[in-house]
């Protein structure tokens, strides 16, 4: 069944495909949409210790991501443009958890900024509001989604990004073939995680406005920490580089 309706992620008014009773597929970007997509968890000092704290993986897990990000750069950047290392600069971590990306960043020669809705204090954390308009007055070099942009209601405000960086970083749950008829999935998470995306076509929600995201990588490699999941990979981890206005 098709029913027309507006994409929450790329916000075209493209034909959606019912998918179960509780999502709908986007047939331009791919996104698998909740339909009811009111936050119910609460994203403070208690849900973050519940998940960060308890993860005895958290630090190797900065560092990887952190590695994945400056070896993009190195590839897709510095050898094919001539530049001798990976340019560092200001970087920006949406959705850091316990700020333990942003501090290893920080370490690492970066001048790293985080945006959270959660209002707690982390040590060597300095906020940022997120980008939301076409002419941004901040420029990042990099923008960071790690297990983030799931849990927007939308993305009518944080698609916005591509205008303000260089380069785009994110992860999120791979779909499994199953979901979402079967819910039994590991990131199913109602009230929580509102939408999926399709790594393959993630550049439609941040190409607009005279701005173009090319996807140069995708891949998994958080799988050698968080593990694959029985019937696939566990997670995505996609960088997108953005053309255009300045």
């Amino acid at each position: 069944m098709l029913v027309p309706n507006r994409c929450p992620a790329c916000l075209s008014h493209s034909t959606y495909t019912l998918a179960g009773n509780e999502f709908q597929t986007c047939d331009r970007c791919g996104t698998i949409a909740a339909r009811n997509r009111r936050t119910t968890a609460t994203y403070d000092a208690v849900y973050v210790a519940s998940r960060y704290d308890r993860y005895r993986t958290t630090r190797q897990m900065s560092h990887l991501r952190l590695a994945v990000l400056e070896g993009v750069l190195h590839l897709y950047e510095s050898l094919a443009e001539g530049y001798g290392t990976v340019r560092k600069g200001r970087l920006l971590d949406v959705g850091y958890g316990n700020g333990d990306f942003i501090r290893t960043a920080n370490q690492n020669g970066w001048d790293a900024w985080g945006n959270d809705v959660n209002p707690t204090v982390y040590e060597g954390v300095r906020k940022a509001n997120l980008p939301n308009l076409p002419d941004w007055p901040i420029r990042y070099r990099v923008i960071t989604f790690f297990d983030a942009l799931e849990h927007f209601e939308d993305l009518s405000h944080a698609r916005w990004v591509s205008h303000a960086a260089d380069w785009l970083l994110l992860s999120f749950p791979a779909v499994p073939s199953t979901f979402p008829f079967d819910t039994t999935w590991k990131h199913y998470r109602p009230g929580e995680h509102h939408l999926h995306f399709d790594p393959s076509r993630l550049a439609n929600i941040f190409s607009h406005n005279g701005v173009t995201a090319k996807l140069v990588y995708q891949g998994h490699p958080e799988d050698q920490i968080r593990k694959s999941t029985g019937d696939g990979p566990n997670i995505w981890t996609c960088a997108l580089r953005c053309y255009g206005k300045r």
